[in-house]
């Protein structure tokens, strides 16, 4: 009984080791992440890349660009100086995305808050429509300006005329001037309306329809318990999430 529980413990304490031992040459860089599984990439004279926890075995040396990205989570960048006759590792808590984040983002700049939780299409397709409805918006002002300032002086030659024949021979032109300023003003309202029409939709898909990562649930302990049988020792892995 003792014998196959020694036999148990050792092979444990090898299992264990060989799980969690990771050593990085001098030189190398080691870059691991919390969660675990996110992109690494190292730019510098070399371009190199992995997931975390990633060990490049290379001898680097000078300055390095990190980036450390992983779908649902914020990206990680950062400078780093390396030596080739050191090694290097770093650690990096990645800041999930969130929906307020994201909400947020899209109140200030219609589309940034979808660019941001990684709808680039999306996010692209209502910056474009909030530029064409802007330009809209100042092309239509600009005409209503226009077209308003040819009622008022419309309206100042009819005040002006003395006469009934005058007025009468003004009055057409008057009515056609007014007409087409309020057609005018028509279209600038309009165009005002799309406008918040497109931010306030660009807002409820940031609020309502937030990406849903599915993200990999983390083992936060492993346990390995020796049972014995009637033909031997038995090792019972037990994982906790």
């Amino acid at each position: 009984m003792v014998h196959k529980t020694a036999i148990a413990v050792c092979l444990f304490f090898c299992l264990g080791a060989g799980l969690g031992a990771q050593e990085v040459a001098p030189g190398g860089v080691l870059i691991d992440s919390n969660p675990a599984g996110a992109t690494a990439e190292l730019s510098g004279s070399l371009k190199l890349s992995g997931l975390t926890p990633a060990t490049f075995p290379q001898r680097l040396d000078g300055r390095y660009e990190l980036t450390v990205k992983k779908p649902g989570y914020e990206k990680y960048k950062a400078t780093m100086y390396l030596q080739s006759d050191r090694a290097f590792s770093l650690s990096v808590n990645l800041k999930s995305k969130t929906r307020f984040k994201a909400t947020m983002r899209s109140m200030l700049i219609p589309g940034w808050g979808q660019i941001y939780s990684g709808q680039k299409g999306k996010g692209a397709v209502f910056m474009v429509l909030t530029v064409g409805a802007a330009a809209a918006y100042f092309a239509s002002d600009s005409e209503f300006k226009y077209r308003r300032d040819l009622y008022e002086t419309s309206l100042a030659q009819f005040n002006a005329a003395l006469t009934y024949e005058e007025k009468e021979l003004l009055f057409p032109e008057l009515k056609a001037t007014r007409q087409r300023a309020y057609d005018a003003e028509t279209e600038r309202l309009i165009t005002i309306g799309v406008g918040v029409g497109i931010w306030g939709l660009n807002f409820l898909d940031a609020l309502l329809f937030f990406p849903d990562y599915g993200k990999n649930a983390v083992i936060s302990d492993i346990t390995i318990k020796p049972v014995e049988s009637g033909d031997g020792a038995q090792l019972i892995l037990t994982r906790n999430f």
